[in-house]
């Protein structure tokens, strides 16, 4: 968040900072519920600054599905308070329309995010680094909702202005100006996705690596760069997945690797979901299933959670939804169970084949054994598991086993 906090909101913001995950959302509600009757707060546009403050922790945390309706709050407070045409309103308003878009519900957050970037480029300016990351998520919003020559207009209206500020401070036109690489990788990313959604994977490709490029040849001191080069990484194994199917075989391979590299260094942000659908359709159009269906679990969590992008969320609830059931209910060594009143054992090493019995479960055990053992290590160097692997199995009314 851009503003300074008052005195007494930051006695408030102390109480929180270096907190662990676990006890961060319970914190900042505690802070809230406390600030709300003092005298200071009441009524006042310090308790909607202060509000606002909370949703952005939450927000830059990647608990988005609890920052949004405290964005919400925030922005009613502030508009209440301080007027719809003030900045720190209008930057709510970009904010909250931000998280909308991250949690998919696109519709409801593109009227917010055009007159906030409509207001903050009237207030700042086309240079600013906020109007430029609200101009990109203004694209990425119109892309998805199939506005496909809006999204590209407004995605060249930001290259021109980078290119302009990158020339005065004389520099290369296609560098990042400076102090604007993180808005710089976010219009490249919505354009590489505009290039993606158009099935255009080689120019996807080519755009992602020349950014990676320039990347490369920047001083490792910027906070934004690590996160942008694992995003610019990413987007480039989806076009390197797309090219995959369609024949080259060493993309699909390579896409499989980067998605594996990604996902440890995701968890906990709003990408996180995404990589691990992209690795589980990868990994089943590969056919493989078990390890294709331990990462379209995780990330059916995740994205439930808001760890994911709208594409990848809508993706696995309507095409991959039917097919992730089914597959829960075929056993790893006799194949598809028809028999309801079956009770389906999950293996307790890599917790991904499933067996219609212990039984099935011993006698698969020699060929199951190297794959349990090397699904089990990656799933616990993704989520911190732990545990032995073997041919024991749970089934929903409790534990049984079976011996190695």
């Amino acid at each position: 968040m851009s503003f300074t906090l008052r005195p007494q909101e930051a006695a408030f913001e102390a109480s929180f900072t270096g907190l662990p995950p676990e006890l961060f959302v319970p914190e900042l509600r505690r802070v809230l519920a406390t600030a709300r009757p003092l005298p200071y707060y009441a009524g006042s546009s310090a308790l909607a600054r202060l509000t606002y403050k909370v949703a952005g922790e939450l927000y830059d945390r990647g608990v988005v599905v609890d920052a949004a309706p405290i964005f919400r709050e925030a922005l009613d407070e502030l508009t209440a308070t301080l007027g719809a045409g003030h900045q720190v309103t209008a930057r709510a308003a970009a904010e909250l329309g931000s998280c909308l878009h991250v949690l998919g519900q696109n519709e409801e957050a593109l009227p917010l995010l055009e007159c906030a970037l409509a207001r903050l480029t009237q207030l700042l300016g086309d240079g600013n680094a906020l109007v430029l990351y609200t101009l990109g998520t203004v694209a990425g919003v119109r892309r998805q909702l199939g506005n496909r020559g809006g999204a590209k207009a407004l995605l060249q209206q930001g290259l021109t202005t980078l290119t302009r500020l990158a020339v005065a401070a004389g520099m290369a036109p296609d560098a990042p100006p400076p102090g604007l690489l993180k808005e710089w990788c976010h219009i490249k990313l919505n354009l590489s996705q505009l290039l993606m959604t158009l099935s255009c994977f080689e120019d996807c490709e080519l755009l992602v690596r020349g950014t990676l490029a320039i990347l490369a040849g920047l001083p490792a001191c910027d906070p934004n760069l690590n996160l942008s080069i694992n995003l610019l990484t990413f987007q480039l194994a989806c076009s390197l997945h797309g090219l995959g199917l369609r024949g080259r075989g060493q993309d699909l391979l390579d896409a499989e690797k980067m998605y594996r590299e990604l996902l440890p260094k995701l968890h906990g942000s709003s990408n996180y979901g995404s990589v691990a659908h992209g690795l589980g359709l990868l990994l089943k159009q590969r056919g493989l299933v078990t390890e294709s269906r331990m990462y379209l679990n995780i990330a059916q969590e995740a994205l439930s959670a808001g760890y994911g992008t709208d594409s990848s969320r809508t993706q696995l609830s309507q095409l991959h939804r039917s097919d992730l059931n089914a597959s829960l209910r075929t056993c790893a060594r006799c194949g598809p169970v028809t028999d309801d009143d079956i009770t389906m054992k999950i293996c307790q090493g890599c917790q991904a084949a499933r067996y219609c019995s212990p039984a099935c479960a011993e006698l698969h055990w020699k060929a199951h054994k190297k794959e349990c053992r090397r699904i089990k290590a990656e799933s616990e160097q993704v989520a911190g598991g732990s545990g032995g692997a073997g041919p024991s199995t749970a089934g929903s009314g409790g534990a049984g086993s079976s011996g190695e």
